[in-house]
């Protein structure tokens, strides 16, 4: 604002200007503002006194207001908690009936599931083959509903199980859809209609089951044996050529987990007199789902043929007996009776050739016109220290020993076991010295084992 008479800028409502000291009220205008200050003053005087006269009356009004508010308030409580009451008399927190009802319920659902560990099967081919063990039930949700169709009572369920062989821990979610009649009706029983896997997981809890390596032998040979093999003179050599017969596995390590780990197997065949022994060394990794094999090798010891199975105690299994038709044609079983035996003290296996003691049935007597268990002539013949020769490239009858009637062949079958013949021949009759008599005792060899 500015001095109304000396024209200068002063601060906005002063009284006085700081510079002339003029009064920048003018007296009449003064006296009208102290005028209108008594009016206003009065009048507020004048509102106090009638508001005092009406006090009793506005008190009376918010009284009976804040009554209705209270009983509008008791009001909705109490239909809150009728309604409440109403609810809870249907849930399992109050009712009992309902609670036991839901109970069995839950348990029946754990019972259904618990019986899928003998359908499941758990996904890995390096399980233990075992059936797994149900190690938890999860009701993850229940939703009631009524049929379409017939207006029964149908319940959806939702789950999740875990299933464990100590190899493997699978977590299956399942969903299971169940029925009864009539709710209202009693005696009436919750009844499965369908079940449905609907997710699968699994993780490895420790190594491979050694069960499931051992199974996995063959496999894991055939992969070993992609590989070339050269031997000390050149050749080649393949596994699956050596391993054909009595193969046998065992695991000798095993550091599998989940982070991976190899497997080492010792394996070994007995192909008649040769025998092959080795280890398989197999590489696992955990490949999300299961188990997998990165590689497979055979160490150069697995390539190498040695005849150290050979040596040990053989007994002859008779198979047959087989002679000559001279006039008379009876059998002779003599040999049924006395097995050949063959004793395998050492082995040569650069030079082909083994020290046995031998025993051995010989047929010293003529043709005879019916069969026989036995008959006059009929020796055992023992050999020890025998020197006899290994022939590696037949699978054929080839002879080992002979004396004055007598010659013993052995063989190397197809199918790796080990056949021996002992062919004795004969007058065939007194005073006919050109017409011989011939027999021949076949038997299968097996081991036998010593005493323990």
């Amino acid at each position: 604002m500015y001095c109304i008479k000396c024209g200068k800028r002063i601060p906005e409502q002063s009284k006085f200007c700081p510079f002339c000291a003029t009064n920048q009220l003018h007296p009449d205008l003064d006296d009208e503002l102290e005028a209108s200050d008594d009016q206003l003053a009065s009048a507020d005087d004048k509102n106090q006194r009638e508001s005092s006269r009406d006090m009793p009356r506005n008190k009376a009004s918010g009284k009976h207001g804040r009554k209705a508010v209270l009983i509008a308030g008791f009001a909705v409580g109490l239909v809150a908690l009728v309604i409440g009451i109403v609810i809870a008399s249907q849930s399992s927190l109050f009712n009992p009936a309902v609670r036991e009802e839901q109970d069995a319920f839950k348990q029946l659902v754990t019972s259904d599931l618990e019986g899928t560990a003998s359908q499941i099967g758990l996904a890995s081919d390096w399980s233990s083959g075992e059936e797994p063990d149900v190690t938890s039930v999860t009701i993850d949700q229940i939703e009631n509903s009524k049929r379409n169709t017939d207006g029964a009572d149908m319940r959806s369920v939702d789950a999740t199980v875990v299933y464990e062989d100590g190899t493997l821990r699978t977590t299956s979610k399942w969903s299971l859809v169940y029925t009864r009649p009539n709710s209202s009706e009693e005696n009436t029983d919750w009844t499965m209609d369908d079940i449905l896997e609907t997710e699968r997981t699994t993780e490895p809890m420790g190594p491979i089951a050694d069960e499931a390596i051992v199974e996995h032998g063959p496999s894991l040979l055939e992969m070993a044996g992609k590989k070339v093999h050269e031997d000390s003179h050149g050749k080649q050599v393949f596994l699956e050529d050596l391993y054909k017969q009595n193969v046998t596995f065992s695991v000798t390590s095993n550091t599998t987990g989940p982070d991976g780990g190899e497997v080492e197997l010792a394996i070994s065949a007995q192909d008649g007199i040769f025998s092959y022994a080795g280890t398989l060394t197999a590489t696992f990794v955990w490949d999300r789902s299961d188990w997998a094999v990165t590689s497979c090798v055979a160490d150069d010891a697995a390539y190498e043929m040695s005849l150290d199975g050979f040596i040990g105690t053989w007994q002859g299994e008779f198979e047959s007996t087989e002679h000559n038709s001279v006039m008379d044609a009876g059998a002779c079983y003599g040999g049924r009776a006395n097995p050949v035996r063959m004793v395998v003290k050492s082995v040569d296996s650069n030079a082909l050739t083994a020290t046995v003691d031998l025993s051995f049935l010989f047929h010293d007597h003529y043709s005879l016109a019916n069969d026989a268990e036995t008959s006059e002539g009929d020796t055992v013949i023992t050999a020890n220290d025998v020197l006899i020769s290994i022939n590696p490239n037949t699978t054929s009858f080839y002879q080992i020993y002979e004396g004055k009637g007598y010659e013993v062949y052995l063989k190397n079958s197809e199918d790796g076991t080990i056949q021996m013949k002992v062919s004795t021949t004969a007058l065939w009759r007194e005073g006919a010295p050109w017409m011989l008599a011939w027999r021949n005792d076949v038997f299968t060899m097996n081991r036998v084992e010593p005493e323990s």
